[in-house]
């Protein structure tokens, strides 16, 4: 019978991260996640704003590679049965553009028991409203202006708001089949090691 592991899920986490996550990101700073009770965070150097769209906050950035940082957050909480305890996961991207750190998306994988929003997922935090603006300088828009209409606040997606989902089963015929539970700490590990390889390719492909 295998021995019972009777560390708390923050601890194993904390190990896995440090040992088999940190030596993948091969980092220009450091790679070294902190723990304060049931939170988990990358030790950065930088200070970035985090989660723009929503809840706004300040935190360290790790310089990742050429003019990208990241930054990790993992929040254990207790689930509805009082006992289980589940991972709550957002892993933040930033450009450095003139010395400040804007963040471009996050991955997140929640693990509320509704099954609400894609689990796995991404949020699009990049605005694009800096975008209009530089166009509507150069165009020097008024009210005739095509740029008007997308001034528009009844008309504007609010894209950050969306959850994108990573995972989609779609190709089994099951739409609704998007939402994967967490199982132990090593599926994180592996999650984000292969989320780490497959942004720093797709970063490397579009800058």
């Amino acid at each position: 019978m295998a021995k019972k592991n009777n560390k708390r899920l923050s601890e194993r986490l904390q190990y896995v991260l440090n040992y088999l996550v940190a030596k993948q990101l091969d980092t220009i700073d450091f790679a070294c996640f902190d723990r304060v009770g049931d939170v988990i965070t990358s030790q950065g150097t930088r200070e970035a704003l985090n989660r723009p769209d929503t809840i706004q906050s300040y935190v360290k950035a790790t310089h990742w590679f050429d003019i990208f940082w990241y930054y990790v957050n993992i929040q254990i909480k207790i689930d509805n049965d009082g006992i289980s305890e589940i991972p709550f996961i957002s892993v933040s991207f930033f450009q450095e553009n003139d010395g400040i750190l804007n963040q471009l998306f996050r991955a997140e994988w929640d693990n509320y028991n509704q099954k609400s929003h894609p689990q796995p997922h991404w949020h699009i935090t990049s605005t694009i409203e800096d975008g209009f603006e530089s166009l509507k300088e150069e165009a020097g828009v008024d009210e005739d202006s095509p740029f008007a209409e997308l001034e528009n606040e009844e008309r504007k997606v609010n894209l950050p708001k969306m959850h994108f989902a990573m995972s989609g089963n779609w190709h089994s015929g099951n739409r609704d089949n998007m939402v994967n539970d967490f199982t132990d700490e090593s599926q994180v590990a592996n999650w984000l090691n292969n989320l780490f390889d497959h942004v720093r390719e797709e970063l490397k492909h579009a800058y």
